[in-house]
Protein backbone atom coordinates (compact mmCIF):
# COMPACT_ATOMS: atom_id res chain seq x y z
CA UNK A 1 0.00 0.00 0.00
CA UNK A 2 1.25 3.70 -1.08
CA UNK A 3 1.83 5.66 2.33
CA UNK A 4 1.79 9.45 3.06
CA UNK A 5 5.26 8.32 4.03
CA UNK A 6 6.59 7.54 0.64
CA UNK A 7 5.61 10.96 -0.75
CA UNK A 8 8.97 12.32 0.10
CA UNK A 9 10.82 9.48 -2.11
CA UNK A 10 8.84 11.17 -5.16
CA UNK A 11 11.17 13.58 -7.12
CA UNK A 12 8.06 15.52 -7.93
CA UNK A 13 7.67 15.82 -3.96
CA UNK A 14 11.49 17.12 -3.76
CA UNK A 15 10.35 20.51 -3.02
CA UNK A 16 7.36 19.80 -0.86
CA UNK A 17 7.92 19.83 3.31
CA UNK A 18 5.75 18.27 5.76
CA UNK A 19 4.73 21.03 8.14
CA UNK A 20 2.40 18.89 10.90
CA UNK A 21 0.97 15.69 11.21
CA UNK A 22 3.98 13.18 11.23
CA UNK A 23 1.74 10.76 13.42
CA UNK A 24 -0.22 10.06 10.15
CA UNK A 25 2.82 9.24 7.88
CA UNK A 26 1.53 5.54 7.77
CA UNK A 27 -1.93 6.61 6.46
CA UNK A 28 -3.10 4.75 3.46
CA UNK A 29 -3.44 6.77 -0.02
CA UNK A 30 -6.15 5.26 -2.06
CA UNK A 31 -5.80 7.92 -4.71
CA UNK A 32 -5.28 11.63 -5.18
CA UNK A 33 -8.21 14.25 -5.16
CA UNK A 34 -7.50 17.72 -5.92
CA UNK A 35 -10.56 19.88 -4.86
CA UNK A 36 -12.50 21.66 -7.23
CA UNK A 37 -15.15 23.64 -5.20
CA UNK A 38 -16.36 23.82 -1.60
CA UNK A 39 -18.50 20.69 -1.55
CA UNK A 40 -16.17 18.02 -2.52
CA UNK A 41 -16.82 15.92 0.60
CA UNK A 42 -19.80 14.85 -1.86
CA UNK A 43 -17.30 12.93 -4.03
CA UNK A 44 -14.69 10.99 -1.68
CA UNK A 45 -14.93 7.76 -0.28
CA UNK A 46 -12.00 8.11 2.19
CA UNK A 47 -8.11 7.38 2.02
CA UNK A 48 -7.94 9.99 -0.71
CA UNK A 49 -4.88 12.60 -0.55
CA UNK A 50 -6.43 15.95 -0.41
CA UNK A 51 -4.91 18.57 -3.34
CA UNK A 52 -5.44 22.24 -1.83
CA UNK A 53 -4.60 24.56 -5.47
CA UNK A 54 -6.54 27.59 -6.66
CA UNK A 55 -9.36 26.17 -7.45
CA UNK A 56 -10.84 25.83 -4.25
CA UNK A 57 -8.67 28.57 -2.78
CA UNK A 58 -10.42 30.92 -5.01
CA UNK A 59 -13.48 30.03 -4.23
CA UNK A 60 -15.92 32.38 -2.01
CA UNK A 61 -16.02 31.45 1.82
CA UNK A 62 -12.71 29.67 1.13
CA UNK A 63 -11.79 28.48 4.87
CA UNK A 64 -8.53 26.31 4.98
CA UNK A 65 -8.88 24.96 8.62
CA UNK A 66 -12.65 23.91 8.00
CA UNK A 67 -11.07 22.32 4.54
CA UNK A 68 -8.88 20.17 6.86
CA UNK A 69 -11.30 19.59 9.71
CA UNK A 70 -13.77 17.82 7.01
CA UNK A 71 -10.45 16.25 5.42
CA UNK A 72 -10.31 14.34 8.69
CA UNK A 73 -13.84 13.64 9.21
CA UNK A 74 -14.39 11.97 6.25
CA UNK A 75 -11.20 10.04 6.20
CA UNK A 76 -8.79 11.53 4.06
CA UNK A 77 -5.37 10.29 4.02
CA UNK A 78 -3.55 13.79 3.63
CA UNK A 79 -3.20 17.11 2.48
CA UNK A 80 -0.84 19.21 0.14
CA UNK A 81 -0.85 23.02 0.10
CA UNK A 82 0.05 25.38 -2.98
CA UNK A 83 1.93 27.29 -1.19
CA UNK A 84 2.61 31.39 -2.35
CA UNK A 85 0.94 34.77 -3.15
CA UNK A 86 -1.75 33.84 -4.92
CA UNK A 87 -2.43 30.55 -2.84
CA UNK A 88 -2.08 29.68 0.67
CA UNK A 89 0.14 32.76 2.32
CA UNK A 90 -0.72 31.53 5.94
CA UNK A 91 -1.24 28.44 8.24
CA UNK A 92 -3.05 29.26 11.35
CA UNK A 93 -1.41 27.68 14.60
CA UNK A 94 -4.68 25.94 15.56
CA UNK A 95 -5.03 24.36 12.21
CA UNK A 96 -1.04 23.02 12.36
CA UNK A 97 -2.39 21.37 15.97
CA UNK A 98 -5.64 19.78 14.66
CA UNK A 99 -3.47 18.25 12.09
CA UNK A 100 -0.99 16.87 14.70
CA UNK A 101 -3.57 16.14 17.07
CA UNK A 102 -5.25 13.73 14.57
CA UNK A 103 -2.60 12.11 12.53
CA UNK A 104 -3.52 14.05 9.40
CA UNK A 105 0.02 14.70 7.27
CA UNK A 106 -0.15 18.58 5.72
CA UNK A 107 2.02 19.12 3.35
CA UNK A 108 3.00 22.05 1.63
CA UNK A 109 5.00 22.74 -2.24
CA UNK A 110 5.86 25.58 -4.03
CA UNK A 111 2.65 27.33 -6.31
CA UNK A 112 5.17 26.54 -9.43
CA UNK A 113 5.25 23.25 -9.02
CA UNK A 114 3.91 21.29 -12.36
CA UNK A 115 0.91 19.22 -9.96
CA UNK A 116 0.16 16.99 -12.97
CA UNK A 117 3.69 15.36 -12.30
CA UNK A 118 2.53 15.09 -8.65
CA UNK A 119 -0.93 13.11 -10.07
CA UNK A 120 1.09 11.23 -12.67
CA UNK A 121 4.22 9.77 -10.04
CA UNK A 122 1.38 9.63 -7.14
CA UNK A 123 -1.16 7.53 -9.31
CA UNK A 124 1.98 4.86 -10.74
CA UNK A 125 3.36 4.63 -7.19
CA UNK A 126 -0.09 3.29 -6.02
CA UNK A 127 -0.49 0.90 -8.75
CA UNK A 128 2.63 -0.15 -8.76
CA UNK A 129 2.19 -1.46 -4.72
CA UNK A 130 -0.78 -2.76 -5.93
CA UNK A 131 0.49 -5.07 -8.25
CA UNK A 132 3.23 -5.98 -6.12
CA UNK A 133 1.38 -6.46 -2.48
CA UNK A 134 -1.20 -8.67 -5.39
CA UNK A 135 1.81 -10.96 -6.75
CA UNK A 136 2.82 -11.24 -3.05
CA UNK A 137 -0.32 -12.74 -2.12
CA UNK A 138 -0.52 -14.66 -4.77
CA UNK A 139 2.64 -16.84 -4.39
CA UNK A 140 1.57 -17.09 -0.15
CA UNK A 141 -1.84 -18.58 -1.07
CA UNK A 142 -0.19 -21.11 -3.60
CA UNK A 143 1.94 -22.54 -0.92
CA UNK A 144 -0.34 -22.39 1.74
CA UNK A 145 -2.92 -23.86 -0.24
CA UNK A 146 -0.53 -26.64 -1.58
CA UNK A 147 -0.34 -25.62 -4.57
CA UNK A 148 2.37 -27.42 -6.79
CA UNK A 149 5.09 -24.56 -8.38
CA UNK A 150 7.75 -25.56 -10.47
CA UNK A 151 10.96 -24.02 -7.99
CA UNK A 152 12.05 -21.56 -11.09
CA UNK A 153 8.78 -19.87 -11.10
CA UNK A 154 8.57 -19.28 -7.45
CA UNK A 155 12.28 -18.31 -7.63
CA UNK A 156 11.35 -15.98 -10.52
CA UNK A 157 8.40 -14.66 -8.98
CA UNK A 158 9.77 -13.93 -5.18
CA UNK A 159 12.68 -11.68 -7.46
CA UNK A 160 10.11 -9.44 -9.43
CA UNK A 161 8.41 -8.45 -5.94
CA UNK A 162 11.76 -8.36 -4.32
CA UNK A 163 11.21 -11.24 -1.56
CA UNK A 164 14.38 -13.47 -0.90
CA UNK A 165 13.24 -16.93 -0.06
CA UNK A 166 16.79 -18.68 0.38
CA UNK A 167 16.51 -17.97 4.22
CA UNK A 168 14.60 -20.26 6.57
CA UNK A 169 10.82 -19.42 5.92
CA UNK A 170 7.80 -19.70 8.49
CA UNK A 171 4.24 -20.00 8.35
CA UNK A 172 1.29 -19.66 10.98
CA UNK A 173 -1.97 -21.05 10.56
CA UNK A 174 -5.32 -19.22 12.66
CA UNK A 175 -7.97 -21.86 13.72
CA UNK A 176 -10.90 -20.81 14.83
CA UNK A 177 -13.25 -22.89 17.51
CA UNK A 178 -16.06 -25.15 15.27
CA UNK A 179 -18.36 -22.91 13.89
CA UNK A 180 -16.85 -19.49 15.05
CA UNK A 181 -16.05 -17.23 12.02
CA UNK A 182 -12.76 -15.54 12.18
CA UNK A 183 -13.27 -11.77 10.53
CA UNK A 184 -9.67 -10.82 9.76
CA UNK A 185 -10.12 -6.95 8.98
CA UNK A 186 -7.26 -4.55 7.21
CA UNK A 187 -5.84 -3.92 11.02
CA UNK A 188 -5.73 -7.80 11.85
CA UNK A 189 -3.69 -8.50 8.38
CA UNK A 190 -1.43 -5.63 9.25
CA UNK A 191 -0.62 -7.20 12.62
CA UNK A 192 -0.34 -10.71 11.26
CA UNK A 193 2.30 -9.04 8.39
CA UNK A 194 4.37 -7.05 10.86
CA UNK A 195 4.51 -10.23 13.36
CA UNK A 196 5.80 -12.16 9.72
CA UNK A 197 8.52 -9.39 9.82
CA UNK A 198 9.69 -9.90 13.45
Amino acid sequence: MFKCKDLMNLTSMSKASLIAGEKGLSNVIRWVYKAENLDFFNWIKGGEFLIISSSIINSPGFNLSESIENAIKYNMSGALMLVGPDFIRKISRSTLCLADREGFPLFTIPWNVPLVDVFIEIGHNIVYQENLENNNNNILSRIIYGEKINPEVLISESEKIGYDINPPQQIFTIYSAEGIMIDIDDKLLENIKKLFKE
